[in-house]
C-alpha cells in the first residue's frame, strides 16, 4: 500500500507538473516562451516539500485551495489581460512585446505626458519591470506552494519504506503520469479533463477525514475550468496551443453562399488567417466590401503568391509551416504541379483541410506531412526533387519541450537547416523564407547572414510595399539568374539586398540558435531572475539539509552531493531530448518518448543496483565523467550525423548515455541513503540550479552544457570521495576494520 501511495503521490505530481507547464504557457505567453520557470518552481517546491515530510494529517487541506487557486488563475488570466504579459528584458523579443519595443515606447510616452511631473518614458521602466515581476513571481510561489504540500506528501510515503524500493515505485507512478498526459495530447483534450484527472488522484491521497472539504475545492477547480471552455466558442487544445477558431460571415458568389474564410488565435494571439482569395471570391469582395478592405486582401494574396510567382517552373513544391493552407492553395491557383505541405501541428492542418473555402488540402496534387520541418529537412537532405522550397512564417509560440525555454522554430532557422533545404533543390531551383522581422532589424540581418552562411552566396532581401514589416530572403541556383528589376515592378516589392550586403551579425545555428538575441543588449532580468531562483533554492537547501548531521548517508555533505546530481542530470536530460529532437523532430510524440525513455533508464538502473548491490560508484562516476568528455567532443560530428537514416538510430543512444551512468551512480548513492525522503528532496531542489545553468548557452552555445554537465558531475564526485573517507575514517569503521 504504502509502494501505491508512492506511486500516486508521483503520478499526481508529474501529470500536473506537464499539464500546468502547458496550459499556463497557454493562458499566459510569457510562460510559453519560458516554461523552464514553471518548472523550476515545481522542482523548488517539490524539492522543498520532500525535505520537510509531512507528519501532520491536518495541514494537508491547504494542497487543494492551491491547486483551485491556480486553476483561478488560468481561466482568468486573459480576462485580467494578463495574455500578452512579456518578460521585461530588452535584450529578448519575444512575440508579443519587449521592453525595447515601439510599441511599448508609445504607451509610456503617453502615460508620461499625463502624470503631473512629466517623467520620461526612461523613468517609468523600472516599474513596468517591477510590476512585471511581482505578478510572475506571484504566479510561480502559487506553484512552488502547490508543488511543496505535493512534495510532503511524497516525503510521508516515503518514511519506512527501503530507499531503492520507494526510488522505483517513484519512477513507475511518474512513466504513468508521462504517459496519461501524453494520451491527454494525442485526443487533444481541454485543461477541465486535466483537473478532473488530477482532482480524482489527489482526492483518494487525502486523508478519509478530510476528502470531502477536498472534493469541494477541486469541485469548484473542475467547475470553473470547465465553464471556461464551454464559454469559449471554437476552442481547441492542440498538442501544442490552445487554439480559438474565429469564422467569418458568408460570403454571396453568384447565386452560392460561401464562407470567406477565417482566423485562428493561438494562445489568445492572432496567429493565422485563412482567405478565400480565389478570382472569383476577389470579384465578390469588389462588389460587397470596402475599397480598404479589398486592398488588405489583395495585399494578402500579393504576401502567399509571391514566392511562387519568382519561381520558373513549379513541378513539385515543398512548402514548410503550411498552417491552414494558404500558401498551398496559392501555389494551386498559380499551377503547381505537386506540392508537400508540412505542418507540425495536427489540428491547425485539420482546421485547413475542413475550414479553408478553397479548399487547397483536398486537391490530389497535395499531401499533407504533420511532422517537424526540420525533421522533415534532415530526411531529405540530399535528395535535389523540389523546384521551390518555401519556409511560411514559423514563428511559433512555444518552446520546444517541457526543459527548455528554447523556442519551437529556433532550429529551423539555422545554418544547418537552411543547407538541408537548398540541398533539396533541383540545379533551377529557389528557396522563399518569408519571415515577419517588423522593427527588428537585427532578426532581418540575422536571417540575412544565417542564409548566407548556409549557401555560400549573396542573399536577396525583399520587402512588400503593403506590408513593409515582411521580409522574403531569396537564395538558390536560381535567384542569381532572375531580372529582379522587372520583378519588383511586376509583384509591387522593394529590393533591399543592398542596405544588407555586409551584415557581421552572429548567424544563427544549431549549437546556438538564438535568432531573437539582441546583439546590443544583455538580457538582465532575465540572468537575475534566473540566479534569483537559483539563489533561492540553494538557501533553502541549506537551511534545511542536516545542519550538524555525521558525514554519512544523511548529512549535510551527501544532501549537496545529491543536489549536484539533480542539477548534472537536468542538464544533460535537457540536452538529449533537443538533440533528439534535432533527429527526428521536436514534436510531442518524441519529446514524450524520449521523457519516457529517461524514466525507463532510471527504472533499470534501480534493478541493477537492486541485483548487484555492494559498489562504492567510483568506478560509474568515472564512465560518467569520460561519457560526458567524450560526447562533448563528438558533438559536431554528431550533429552532422544525426539527419541520416543510422544517425536517426544511433543519436538517440548516443544522447541518453551518459543518462545511464548517471542513473546507476543515484540509485547506489540513493540506496545507502537514511533519510531517502530528504535526500531526494535535495536532488530535486538541485534541478532548479541546473535549469538556471541552461541560460549560459545564451552565450557559449548549447554544446558547452556538456561542460557544464561534467563539471557539475565532478564536484559531485569530490563530495562523494569525501564522504567516504569521512565515513571510513569514524570509530565505528575504525572498529569494523580491526575486528
Amino acid at each position: 500500500m504504502r509502494r501505491l501511495r508512492i506511486a500516486g503521490c508521483t503520478f499526481l505530481v508529474l501529470y500536473l507538473e506537464l499539464q500546468l507547464i502547458r496550459w499556463l504557457g497557454a493562458e499566459m505567453k510569457l510562460f510559453s516562451y519560458f516554461k523552464n520557470f514553471v518548472l523550476m518552481a515545481a522542482f523548488a517546491g517539490l524539492g522543498l516539500g520532500c525535505l520537510r515530510p509531512e507528519r501532520s494529517e491536518g495541514r494537508r487541506m491547504w494542497l487543494p485551495w492551491c491547486v483551485l487557486a491556480l486553476v483561478l488563475v488560468c481561466v482568468s488570466a486573459h480576462t485580467f489581460g494578463l495574455s500578452l504579459l512579456f518578460f521585461p528584458d530588452a535584450g529578448i523579443v519575444q512575440w508579443n512585446g519587449s521592453l525595447a519595443s515601439p510599441r511599448l515606447r508609445e504607451a509610456l510616452e503617453r502615460i508620461a505626458t499625463s502624470l503631473p511631473l512629466g517623467p520620461s518614458p526612461d523613468a517609468l521602466l523600472p516599474f513596468v519591470v517591477g510590476a512585471i515581476l511581482i505578478i510572475v513571481y506571484g504566479i510561480l510561489g502559487l506553484v512552488a506552494a502547490t508543488f511543496y504540500g505535493l512534495g510532503r506528501l511524497l516525503a510521508a510515503a516515503f518514511e519506512g519504506e527501503r530507499p531503492l524500493v520507494a526510488y522505483s515505485a517513484d519512477i513507475v507512478g511518474s512513466l504513468a503520469g508521462s504517459l496519461l498526459a501524453a494520451l491527454g495530447s494525442w485526443f487533444e483534450a481541454p485543461p477541465v479533463v486535466w483537473i478532473t484527472v488530477a482532482s480524482v488522484v489527489l482526492i483518494a491521497l487525502m486523508p478519509p477525514g478530510r476528502r470531502v472539504t477536498a472534493a469541494v475545492a477541486l469541485s469548484l477547480a473542475v467547475a470553473a475550468a470547465g465553464y471556461r471552455h464551454m464559454t469559449v466558442p471554437g476552442s481547441y487544445w492542440s498538442p501544442y496551443y490552445h487554439i480559438t477558431l474565429s469564422p467569418r460571415p458568408p460570403l454571396r458568389i453568384g447565386d452560392i453562399e460561401r464562407s470567406p474564410g477565417g482566423a485562428i488565435d493561438v494562445n489568445h494571439s492572432p496567429f493565422q488567417d485563412f482567405e478565400d482569395l480565389s478570382p472569383e471570391a476577389l470579384e465578390a469582395y469588389r462588389a460587397s466590401y470596402p475599397p480598404e478592405e479589398v486592398a488588405v486582401l489583395e495585399g494578402i494574396r500579393t504576401r502567399h503568391e509571391l514566392p511562387f510567382r519568382l519561381g520558373s517552373a513549379l513541378g513539385q513544391v515543398l512548402v514548410l509551416g503550411a498552417g491552414t493552407g494558404n500558401d498551398v492553395a496559392a501555389g494551386l491557383r498559380l499551377g503547381a504541379g505537386k506540392i508537400d505541405a508540412v505542418d507540425i501541428d495536427p489540428t491547425i492542418l485539420d482546421i485547413g483541410r475542413h475550414k479553408h473555402p478553397e479548399r487547397p488540402y483536398d486537391s490530389p496534387r497535395v499531401t499533407m506531412i504533420t511532422d517537424d520541418a526540420r525533421a522533415v529537412l534532415g530526411r531529405l537532405a540530399g535528395e535535389p526533387r523540389y523546384d521551390l522550397v518555401v519556409f511560411g512564417t514559423l514563428d511559433s509560440h512555444a518552446a520546444v519541450n517541457a526543459l527548455s525555454s528554447l523556442r519551437l522554430e529556433y532550429f529551423v532557422y539555422t545554418v544547418q537547416s537552411f543547407r538541408s533545404a537548398l540541398s533539396v533543390l533541383k540545379p533551377d531551383g529557389l528557396l522563399v523564407v518569408a519571415f515577419a522581422t517588423g522593427w527588428k532589424h537585427w532578426v532581418t540581418e540575422r536571417m540575412v547572414r544565417t542564409l548566407t552562411v548556409a549557401s555560400g552566396e549573396p542573399v536577396r532581401v525583399l520587402k512588400l510595399q503593403r506590408e513593409p514589416d515582411r521580409s522574403f530572403f531569396i537564395a538558390g541556383p536560381l535567384a542569381a539568374r532572375l531580372d529582379w528589376p522587372r520583378l519588383a515592378r511586376e509583384h509591387d516589392f522593394v529590393d533591399e539586398t543592398a542596405t544588407y550586403a555586409a551584415v557581421s551579425i552572429r548567424p544563427a545555428t544549431d549549437n546556438w540558435p538564438y535568432l531573437y538575441m539582441d546583439p546590443e543588449r544583455l538580457p538582465w532580468v532575465l540572468l537575475g531572475c534566473v540566479a534569483l531562483n537559483v539563489a533561492l533554492a540553494s538557501l533553502a537547501l541549506h537551511r534545511l539539509a542536516g545542519k550538524g548531521d555525521p558525514p554519512g548517508p544523511g548529512g549535510r555533505a551527501y544532501a549537496w552531493q545529491m543536489f549536484f546530481m539533480g542539477a548534472g542530470f537536468l542538464l544533460i536530460e535537457t540536452k538529449a531530448i533537443t538533440e533528439v529532437s534535432l533527429a527526428l523532430g521536436a514534436t510531442w510524440r518524441v519529446n514524450a518518448v524520449v521523457f519516457g525513455t529517461l524514466l525507463v533508464l532510471i527504472l533499470l538502473a534501480n534493478l541493477w543496483v537492486l541485483r548487484r548491490p555492494g559498489s562504492d560508484g567510483r568506478l560509474a562516476f568515472g564512465c560518467l565523467l569520460g561519457a560526458l568528455l567524450l560526447k562533448w567532443a563528438l558533438d559536431p560530428t554528431l550533429a552532422a550525423f544525426a539527419p541520416t537514416p543510422i544517425g536517426r538510430f544511433v543519436t538517440p543512444i548516443i544522447s541518453c548515455g551518459p543518462a545511464v551512468f548517471a542513473s546507476v551512480i543515484f540509485a547506489r548513492l540513493f540506496s545507502a541513503s537514511e533519510k531517502s525522503a530528504r535526500a531526494l528532496g535535495a536532488n530535486v531542489v538541485g534541478a532548479v540550479l541546473g535549469g538556471g545553468l541552461e541560460v549560459l548557452a545564451i552565450f557559449t552555445g548549447i554544446r558547452t552544457l556538456e561542460l557544464v554537465a561534467l563539471t557539475i558531475y565532478a564536484t559531485a564526485f569530490v563530495l562523494h570521495v569525501r564522504t567516504l573517507r569521512a565515513r571510513a575514517g569514524t570509530p565505528v569503521a575504525v572498529a569494523a576494520v580491526s575486528a
